[in-house]
């Protein structure tokens, strides 16, 4: 492979987990070539085309004062069943924005036909006094990729900055990123 990687499409390496979970197989053979990602079982190949494009560079985008910014803990089963319902209810159809008010609790919000918005409310016992607007699509999926009970928002204070979601795993710490939508 190349030294700075490929990259693959998303759906293509869900499904091949999928395959990967449900084989018996105690061997697999796996291959690439310059354009393609191979892997091979008794009975079936799978042949994914790499994407074309360089992946961007995301310490780009951390912000620099990370780890100085106010945190926000959260209990991930809370915030996830709250995304879900706020986008099912949402009437933005495209972006199924989702906006957070962080003060004495963590309120998430989204639009409705009327000029009422559908709230929830979560505590997370903060001081932290801000506002952010994301793409509720967006935050669904990356809340179904953490495991842990809870996990940690950063740079919650900075208007329109990234929003910096982090979890602790056996591996170590892992860190997402979240672009917000300007209001």
């Amino acid at each position: 492979l190349p030294a700075k990687g490929v990259i693959l499409p998303s759906l293509d390496v869900k499904a091949l987990v999928s395959l990967l979970q449900q084989t018996k197989q105690e061997y697999i053979s796996i291959g690439y070539s310059d354009k393609y990602f191979l892997l091979q079982t008794d009975t079936c190949k799978v042949v994914i085309p790499f994407i074309s494009a360089e992946y961007p560079d995301f310490r780009a985008i951390l912000p620099k004062d990370l780890g100085k910014t106010p945190t926000v803990t959260t209990y991930t089963k809370d915030m996830t069943n709250a995304v879900k319902t706020l986008t099912a209810l949402s009437s933005d159809k495209k972006t199924k924005a989702i906006t957070i008010q962080f003060g004495d609790s963590m309120t998430l919000s989204s639009a409705t036909d009327s000029e009422k918005r559908n709230e929830i409310s979560l505590y997370c016992g903060t001081s932290v006094t801000a506002k952010i607007q994301l793409n509720g699509t967006y935050l669904k999926d990356l809340l179904s990729e953490i495991k842990n009970d809870v996990f940690t928002l950063e740079n919650v204070e900075v208007a329109n900055s990234p929003l910096v979601v982090r979890q602790t795993t056996n591996a170590g710490q892992v860190t997402h990123i979240v672009m917000p939508m300007r209001f």
